[in-house]
């Protein structure tokens, strides 16, 4: 594959795999933390996967996918968000 410039590319496909032990394993202050950045996270991407809420497009569903579990699981931590569209209620 080429880009614009006509330099040679390469696409890479990376998983992310968790490399931490269980939440029983982080102190008190590391778990807030994560759930703070995690928090973060899903606030500051919220508007852009309510706009992919239409999208069929594999990256959208994939992307649909994981937001939804980052949001169920903060919710199970007791985390109140706004739900966007296209991420469906905890079941």
């Amino acid at each position: 594959m080429t880009c614009p410039t006509g330099a040679p590319t390469t696409i890479r496909f990376v998983t992310a795999q968790s490399a931490i032990q269980p939440a029983h394993t982080l102190s008190s202050e590391e778990f807030d933390a994560v759930v703070a950045a995690a928090t973060w996270y899903a606030k500051y991407h919220a508007r852009m996967i309510a706009e992919l809420a239409d999208d069929e497009s594999a990256l959208a569903v994939v992307r649909r996918e994981r937001y939804q579990h980052l949001h169920h699981g903060l919710t199970k931590l007791g985390v109140r968000l706004h739900r966007p569209a296209g991420i469906n209620a905890l079941p």
